[in-house]
């Protein structure tokens, strides 16, 4: 346990598992339970925790509710399925200005590889399509599997060269 700055206490863990910033966390390690701002030093491994459950939600393919009893059971950490959501999206806010940045990268390559596979998007089926190349990786979700999707990220322009697998999309 650490001191808290605010209140020159032991700080346990905080109630709140992912607050927004500026939110208010109860002080529970000393039992004072007084109201402290959102930013207690305590919480500095939450990005940690947003990133591993980011991971294990997409990588892993692990829904929300057991990722956060995976939290609870292990770590102690009271989050909710929708509060990992939730913190998800801000990730994806944060990312989203790169994605042109890579998306120009891969423009200006002279080879990018291109795969798709089937995905479903509440219920339909889509296609997840991943364009790499030494610029970086791009990731895209479409209904289509042809390979107008891989030209409509790369652009008619393009004049490196498409490496594929032969499928004939």
């Amino acid at each position: 346990m650490s001191r808290c700055r605010w209140t020159s206490r032991r700080c346990g863990r905080s109630s709140r598992g992912f607050g927004r910033r500026g939110a208010t966390v109860v002080d529970v390690g000393s039992g004072c339970g007084r109201a402290i701002p959102g930013r207690c030093r305590r919480r500095r491994g939450r990005r940690g925790a947003r990133a591993l459950a980011a991971d294990l939600k997409h990588r892993r393919g692990i829904p929300y509710r057991k990722v956060a009893e995976l939290f609870r059971v292990a770590w102690g950490l009271e989050v909710t399925a929708s509060g990992l959501g939730q913190a998800d999206e801000r990730l994806a806010e944060k990312a989203e200005p790169v994605y042109p940045e890579l998306v120009e990268a891969l423009r200006d390559s002279v080879a990018v590889h291109a795969d798709e596979t089937g995905w479903r998007v509440g219920g339909q089926g889509a296609g997840l399509w991943v364009l790499t190349g030494p610029g970086g990786t791009v990731y895209t979700i479409d209904g289509r599997r042809s390979h107008e999707v891989g030209v409509g990220v790369l652009g008619p322009g393009f004049s490196g060269v498409g490496v594929t697998d032969c499928f004939r999309a």
